[in-house]
């Protein structure tokens, strides 16, 4: 076993005139509303839907990936990129640190960053809470998950009028929503084109492949009522992720993984990261890091990922490498396994970089 850290920070020698572009939000599906409330989505066709407005898919409270505005017209998309680009990588980010809250389309997602970086950057937008996660019964995808595979089949056939490569897919997602894109590609769900996946603080705690079944004669008869009233009808319902598959042999084959945890988050999301890693190696190349230095709590990379600052510069350089190159930057070197110790702070931004297999004391 050999574990690497970087002490400088990479930085890619591609650079691209002009400044990052943000288009949309588009709409990449109809509104899920009255009798498709519990419905999949319904695809739109023929020429782009823009809209102004950004809202938030229905959900309970506000939060820091909420947006004041919210609405069931919600299947949204925004797309960054670079000007005057053809066929660069195109990142797809889901938010979702858990299954009841989550907006792609707050300022904090707005990917301008990854788009002067030389990329097309996507955020989506997609049903959360009981209207996403509460499985219907005969239902074998949440419809969550199945909001996102109608915004990648859009991606697919958009994206490169925005400049992007659609056979060069790098799906991103945090927390609860990395464990649903983790189900997606266990299945054997995500389309073409997709060869990296970046999974930053996945969740797959307890409880989260519940398997509580809500008739449909029961939802149908919300169709009528508000979202708010519907939401209140159901609050406190477990929700859940299917498919729920377990991870198979060759379903992550040729997708290049990275996953990234925090160094404050608790020891079991970081074991089982570990875990995961080390069935990936079946299939493909994995790499995990975890990150001193950006906060106790899940997601917390992200307040730096997207941002122009330092730290940003500095965690955003082991993405684009990796979205590029499929692999650890060039710049690391051997430092002792037995100096690591996750609960010990530091005061540098170290990426600790694991090869598998791997053993953490405690896991």
């Amino acid at each position: 076993m050999r574990l690497f850290v970087a002490l400088s920070v990479f930085v890619s020698s591609t650079a691209f005139a002009g400044d990052a572009v943000t288009y949309g939000p588009f709409s990449y599906a109809h509104a899920p509303i009255e009798s498709d409330r519990w419905s999949p989505p319904r695809e739109i066709h023929g020429a782009l839907v823009s809209t102004s407005k950004n809202v938030s898919c229905p959900q309970k409270e506000a939060g820091e990936d909420m947006l004041p505005a919210v609405d069931e017209d919600c299947l949204r998309l925004r797309v960054s990129g670079p000007k005057n680009s053809a066929k660069v990588p195109v990142v797809v980010f889901f938010p979702g640190r858990d299954l009841r809250s989550g907006s792609g389309l707050t300022d904090t997602y707005n990917g301008t960053t990854f788009a002067a970086a030389g990329m097309v950057f996507i955020s989506v937008s997609y049903r959360v809470g009981p209207f996403g996660f509460l499985t219907k019964d005969g239902e074998t995808v949440s419809r969550a998950i199945q909001d996102q595979l109608s915004a990648l089949k859009w991606i697919k056939a958009q994206v490169s009028g925005f400049g992007g490569n659609p056979e060069n897919l790098t799906l991103m997602a945090e927390g609860m929503g990395a464990f649903a894109l983790r189900q997606m590609i266990n299945s054997g769900l995500a389309p073409s084109g997709v060869n990296r996946v970046i999974l930053l603080s996945p969740d797959s705690s307890p409880g989260a492949d519940s398997t509580n079944v809500a008739s449909t004669d029961r939802l149908s008869k919300l169709n009528a009522v508000s979202w708010q009233e519907a939401l209140h009808a159901l609050e406190g319902e477990k929700l859940s992720v299917l498919p729920s598959a377990p991870y198979e042999k060759n379903s992550w084959r040729g997708v290049r993984v990275l996953q990234t945890v925090v160094g404050g988050e608790p020891l079991q999301r970081i074991c089982d990261a570990i875990s995961f890693a080390t069935e990936l190696e079946k299939d493909t190349e994995s790499f995990l890091y975890l990150l001193h230095g950006y906060g106790a709590g899940r997601g917390s990379e992200l307040r730096h990922l997207f941002a122009y600052s330092g730290e940003g510069e500095r965690l955003r350089a082991v993405f684009t490498y990796f979205i590029r190159e499929g692999k650890a930057p060039p710049n690391f070197f051997y430092f002792p396994s037995q100096a690591f110790d996750p609960k010990t702070p530091k005061a540098l931004h170290f990426f600790w970089h694991f090869q598998f297999p791997w053993k953490l004391e405690g896991c």
